[in-house]
């Protein structure tokens, strides 16, 4: 892994940890030094952020409002150029229901030096990889192909 993949990988790894921790301050320093002015965050499943660290920042206090119990398990890291790809499984607990869920995610980023400008987030649609049991409707926005343990 080159030198700008493993310090992304270790800024990563810090914005995961804030959230897992549920620490919104860590978590809005993070943003501040891992995004710019022009960082987006592309999911269907959640509302529009807007742009910049604001977003990520607004990201992180959804993520810690709504669910607890965050634990996410980074599978792999990689890239070239100034595209990165974290893959990884998250666990959560929706806070409104106390039902528990997880789904794997590809995260897909794209950097300027060492600063995020986009990252778009991927969920599996196939029952095979999700976790099985009742259709979870808890969640904000949920898609329909998310599945909900118990």
């Amino acid at each position: 892994m080159s030198t700008d993949q493993t310090k992304r990988k270790e800024l990563w790894g810090r914005w995961v940890a804030a959230l897992c921790a549920r620490d919104l301050s860590r978590a809005e320093e993070v943003a501040e030094e891992m995004c710019t002015q022009d960082y987006v965050v592309h999911n269907p499943a959640f509302p529009n952020f807007g742009r910049g660290p604001a977003a990520a920042q607004a990201f992180a206090h959804h993520v810690i409002t709504h669910y607890s119990q965050i634990d996410l398990t980074l599978e792999d890291f990689f890239g070239e150029g100034d595209r990165t790809a974290a893959r990884s499984t998250v666990r959560y607990t929706v806070v409104a229901t106390g039902l528990k869920a997880g789904y794997p995610v590809l995260n897909i980023m794209r950097w300027v030096g060492d600063h995020g400008t986009t990252s778009s987030a991927a969920v599996a649609t196939s029952a095979r990889s999700c976790h099985t049991g009742r259709r979870r409707r808890a969640m904000a926005q949920p898609p329909r192909r998310w599945r909900q343990r118990k």
